[in-house]
């Protein structure tokens, strides 16, 4: 009897840990092409949208050929006009009439026999967070967590001794300035917005290339939380007087706001998705992306549509991302950079680390920018801040030679990193950012 009652426990536990630690269920809500979509496990979406990525790139879709999901409206969020990657696929919005999560789970499950369906998601909600928490694990909610250890200081001016030195030094900005400065490169600012009256961002950031994807908020110039315009400021600060340099200081910014707020759900998917295919209408050369999500194969499929270099952060955790992967900072695309953060002595302090899926580090440690209603802060900090500094490391490349292809400009600055013994099996290169040897290689 014990026998029998210690091998059902083994095998209860065998369940129980397979249960908990598989990503996909027996069960999957949609599975199609080797790709699988298990949206049951999490329940930060919308009830009745559906992101559908398709396999006619030409056709026009209606609510049609979606009917058996009560489909009611389809919006078009990559569109095929656009595109200039041989790997494109379009990607549209399904809005349904489903009135609960449980009905859109099983209107995702019918989408699997739909011929015109490649790969079908929920629109999943997220944030750009600035709590200044230090909450690294995942709690299933699929927020973007920006933690900060150091750094509270808001401030209305900077002397000479808060505008960055180390980290210009670190990555041999002033050499580099003598070559590039970052004019006539977009920029794009996947992020909270971005606020324009800043002194230190007049005339950086522009109206017309600039669009606000929030409900509500049709203002990309105005930031809530901070987080987008602290990004710019490392990126491309015009050094108006005050004091603070980024890094392409001529380049012009665009703003593609995703979020307003810290706490509510206005951060979708298809927000982000949106904010890419405006980017190829826009022209726009490089995106900075200094936040992080779990993965969704239409985010991925986005970012390849793109085309160009998507400069994204590793995330903060000290977590090995090889093994727990971070996204879109794990995927496995040539238009990618990911960044982790060292400080001043090139110590990982915060940031998670890999040495197969983080390519460098750069400066992220005690970091000032500009903040909200025209003050400074080192309140934005780690990966989102290293990510900002190779941003604009691309911009200068792509001013001093517009037609290197994007995996050129990629591997010029990789293979040109100033390599340190603590980075030693924690990235690709075991390198941090050197813009001038990358500039002049």
């Amino acid at each position: 009897m014990k026998k029998i009652i210690c091998l059902f426990m083994l095998v209860s536990m065998l369940v129980l840990f397979y249960g908990i630690n598989s990503k996909v269920k027996a069960d999957s809500i949609f599975t199609r092409n080797g790709l699988t979509c298990d949206a049951s496990v999490h329940d930060n979406f919308s009830k009745d949208e559906v992101i559908v990525v398709v396999n006619d790139n030409l056709k026009k879709y209606t609510i049609n050929d979606f009917e058996d999901v009560g489909c009611i409206f389809v919006e078009e969020l990559m569109s095929d006009d656009l595109y200039d990657s041989p790997n494109f696929k379009k990607i549209i919005k399904l809005k349904l009439n489903t009135t609960s999560k449980g009905e859109l789970l099983e209107a995702l499950n019918k989408l699997e026999n739909n011929p015109y369906v490649f790969y079908a998601e929920p629109n999943y909600y997220d944030q750009i967070e600035d709590d200044g928490s230090d909450q690294i694990e995942d709690d299933g909610s699929r927020s973007i967590h920006i933690p900060k250890r150091v750094g509270t200081e808001i401030v209305s001016s900077l002397s000479e001794s808060k505008v960055n030195s180390y980290a210009l030094e670190m990555i041999n900005a002033y050499d580099a300035w003598n070559i590039a400065s970052g004019e006539g490169v977009l920029v794009g600012v996947v992020d909270s917005g971005i606020d324009s009256s800043h002194i230190d961002l007049w005339g950086q950031t522009s109206y017309t290339y600039s669009e606000s994807f929030v409900n509500n908020d049709s203002n990309p110039l105005s930031d809530d939380i901070g987080h987008g315009t602290a990004i710019a400021g490392v990126i491309a600060a015009g050094n108006n007087g005050i004091g603070l340099k980024g890094i392409a200081y001529k380049a012009t910014l665009s703003s593609l706001k995703i979020s307003n707020s810290s706490t509510s759900k206005d951060a979708t998917l298809s927000n982000a998705i949106e904010a890419l295919n405006l980017a190829i209408l826009f022209g726009v050369r490089v995106i900075n992306i200094s936040w992080g999500f779990e993965y969704s194969y239409s985010l991925y499929q986005a970012i390849i549509n793109y085309n160009k270099l998507v400069v994204c952060a590793a995330g903060n955790g000290f977590a090995n991302i090889d093994d727990s992967p971070t996204y879109p900072a794990s995927y496995d695309l040539d238009n990618i950079i990911t960044v982790g953060a060292v400080d001043e002595g090139y110590g990982i302090f915060a940031s998670n680390y890999g040495k197969n899926s983080v390519d460098l580090f750069a400066p992220g440690y005690n970091i000032y920018s500009t903040y909200l209603d025209g003050m400074y802060s080192n309140k934005i900090n780690y990966t989102s801040i290293a990510t900002a500094y190779v941003t604009g490391a691309v911009a200068l490349m792509i001013e001093k030679n517009p037609s290197l292809s994007s995996l050129s400009i990629k591997n010029k600055i990789l293979n040109n990193v100033t390599k340190k013994a603590s980075l030693l099996d924690k990235c690709t290169t075991e390198g941090v950012l050197n813009i001038y040897a990358a500039l002049t290689a």
